[in-house]
């Protein structure tokens, strides 16, 4: 691995991770407008827009991220996969159930003392506690859907009901460790398929991601096809087409994605009542698609142009995984400190509350990372994915995975 793409991995995980903390702000406060459908109508539309927008513009994130994880599970030569899949345990699965487990007490605890609030990590505490909530909340298995799934009665009901075997673990971010650690065990498996259909696979995976079917166990088909994608490159390098497409402009790219983030933001105001957009499910796969191309060729006009900022970014990208694991539910805690504020309901405030409150749950995240590096730097290992702030040479690979 060249310096230039260590040091653009590294500069993307942090700015990808960043932009993660912007896609869970969720509503606007005092407004029941979800990001996610869009601009619902145009009332507080400025806010709206933002907060929308984005939310898609970093829907690229995850596939991204996925990218980088296959590129750099497989760049290594030779490739011994009980040591990749080994050093993923303890860099990323482990540190991940400690990070839940401890979401997880934090949780109950604020909920003993302040009750339930409406926000989707307070809901997850209003059920009864038992073992399979425990696992749920670890791990992103629900146990309960097991015996069913034994007993359906064809292949189609055994489908449905194998789509119930996954349910959102306390920190909702948190799925998407929950696919990568899926497919880190199935590398093996993709080692052998890649090297001997080649991109073949890649090409047998695209109609099932757009068509929104998922395999049972997943949350979705991103990583897994990502991931794909990346380790292909890793192991049978990019296709000349492909090079093509990485070499061009990047306001080409970027214009293609702001029009398709612009008609999937501001067609829902138009719609009465708000409903599901024709083709919203391809539209949304086009979004991620266009955005990784986007993020990618951006990466290498910074490089080029901001070599400073490339050299800063990396040096906080030590920091992702406690940014990933930290960031929810601190940034639903922290916008709901600053709902209180009656400021923060009007047009301005919610702009303004969009803007900061990430940017604080950021910073707060780095502060602590830094605080616990000080006074504790064994604990921080663990909750760092094995990794010590800023004390990787940037011009050797500077993680294992992509957080």
């Amino acid at each position: 691995m060249t310096p230039e793409i260590s040091q653009r991995i590294a500069a993307l995980r942090w700015v990808l991770i960043s932009g993660l903390v912007y896609v869970h702000f969720g509503r606007l406060p005092g407004s029941d407008a979800n990001p996610f459908r869009g601009v619902s109508g145009w009332e507080s539309v400025i806010p709206q827009l933002a907060n929308s927008a984005t939310l898609y513009l970093f829907f690229s994130a995850v596939p991204m991220l996925s990218v980088l994880s296959g590129y750099l599970m497989f760049q290594s030569r030779p490739w011994r996969a009980g040591a990749a899949v080994s050093k993923r345990l303890s860099t990323v699965l482990l540190p991940s159930l400690l990070w839940l487990a401890l979401w997880w007490g934090v949780g109950a605890l604020l909920v003993d003392a302040m009750g339930v609030p409406s926000e989707r990590f307070w809901a997850f505490f209003q059920a009864d506690y038992d073992l399979n909530h425990a696992v749920i909340a670890l791990t992103g298995f629900d146990l309960a859907a097991v015996g069913p799934l034994l007993a359906s009665d064809g292949l189609k009901a055994a489908y449905h009901q194998a789509q119930k075997l996954t349910s959102v673990p306390v920190a909702q971010q948190f799925w998407f460790i929950h696919d990568l650690m899926l497919t880190v065990l199935l590398s093996p498996l993709l080692h052998r398929l890649i090297t001997r259909l080649r991109w073949a696979w890649g090409l047998l995976l695209l109609p099932l991601w757009l068509y929104g079917i998922v395999p049972p166990g997943f949350f979705r088909l991103n990583v897994l096809l990502f991931f794909s994608v990346g380790a292909s490159i890793a192991l049978l390098g990019a296709p000349p087409g492909w090079r093509a497409l990485f070499r061009s402009p990047l306001w080409l790219w970027g214009g293609i994605l702001l029009v398709l983030i612009g008609i999937r933001v501001v067609v829902p105001a138009f719609q009465a009542p708000i409903g599901a957009m024709p083709w919203e499910h391809q539209l949304e796969c086009g979004i991620r698609a266009v955005g990784v191309l986007c993020f990618w060729r951006w990466s290498h006009w910074v490089w080029v142009a901001h070599p400073g900022l490339i050299r800063q970014w990396g040096r906080w990208s030590t920091g992702s995984f406690f940014l990933f694991a930290f960031h929810y539910p601190s940034v639903v805690l922290l916008k709901g400190w600053v709902a209180s504020y009656e400021i923060s309901q009007t047009v301005w405030g919610q702009a303004v509350c969009w803007l900061l409150v990430p940017l604080l749950t950021i910073g707060l995240a780095w502060q602590l990372a830094l605080q616990l590096d000080r006074w504790a730097p064994t604990l921080l290992l663990w909750l760092n994915g094995q990794r010590r702030l800023g004390r990787v040479p940037l011009g050797r690979p500077v993680t294992v995975t992509s957080i």
